[in-house]
């Protein structure tokens, strides 16, 4: 069961952790960032199970535009991590860091960190 969540520098959410229970409803105001949410855990989704990065943000998924990423602060990557606690409560730690950059004025990404841990 995935038990937290943390999104940084993704769309308009610049940090954020949830903390899941058994049965979690996702609500808010509209622009508060719900669909934003939901586009991070189906980018991480489809890392996670072997889609190419380029694949990925060029596909209606997550098309790369430059709201893709929380660029305010001059940010230069975007974190998604998991916790996922097994039915015995072992913790696992599933991550993925994606560094973002401009190169003559294109949007250049590269997956910098995978990583799972317990």
């Amino acid at each position: 069961m995935i038990r937290k969540i943390t999104i940084e520098n993704f769309r308009s959410i610049k940090k954020q952790t949830v903390v899941l229970n058994k049965l979690t409803a996702v609500i808010g105001k509209n622009g508060s960032g719900k669909s934003n949410f939901i586009s991070a855990i189906t980018l991480f989704k489809s890392l996670a199970t072997g889609s190419d990065l380029d694949i990925i943000v060029n596909s209606k998924i997550a098309p790369l535009t430059t709201e893709l990423f929380y660029f305010k602060d001059h940010q230069t990557e975007t974190k998604f991590e998991f916790t996922i606690t097994t039915r015995k409560g072992s913790n696992f730690v599933f991550s993925y860091h994606i560094a973002h950059t401009r190169i003559a004025g294109a949007l250049r990404m590269a997956i910098q960190n995978e990583c799972l841990k317990k």
